[in-house]
């Protein structure tokens, strides 16, 4: 099943940021990737956590974050949020809804392939439609 809405409350966010937790570490703040590059409740790469620092940075903002926030689930939501933010009018690829950008735009960057991230978004949108 598909999203179609093009308007995204924050009812809708939250439950899709629970469907990533659920998908991601089944709400482990401890979770480690088998490759050990992803942790914490939505198994955050160390260049995300860059990433944020750097648009923190460009919004003058003097909070920064350390690789260990990660593994805290709030500073790991904050992050999602930050990272959404910075690329929300980013599409480079058409998608039927904000939604569908938003688990995309997790999974593959900001330059993210409809192909690459077909199987994650069908994954998070099965426990986000449950």
């Amino acid at each position: 099943k598909e999203l179609t809405t093009s308007k995204t409350n924050s009812m809708n966010v939250e439950k899709l940021i629970k469907s990533i937790i659920q998908l991601e570490s089944v709400d482990n703040a401890k979770a480690v990737s088998r490759d050990g590059e992803c942790v914490g409740i939505l198994q955050i790469k160390k260049i995300v956590v860059d990433d944020c620092n750097e648009y923190l940075k460009m919004k003058g903002i003097q909070k920064r974050y350390n690789y260990n926030d990660r593994f805290d689930k709030e500073k790991s939501i904050e992050m999602f949020h930050l990272i959404q933010e910075r690329y929300k009018n980013f599409k480079r690829f058409r998608s039927n809804s904000d939604i569908e950008h938003m688990i995309r735009l997790w999974n593959g960057g900001c330059n993210y392939s409809i192909n690459k991230t077909e199987d994650y978004y069908r994954k998070v949108i099965k426990f986000y439609n449950n």
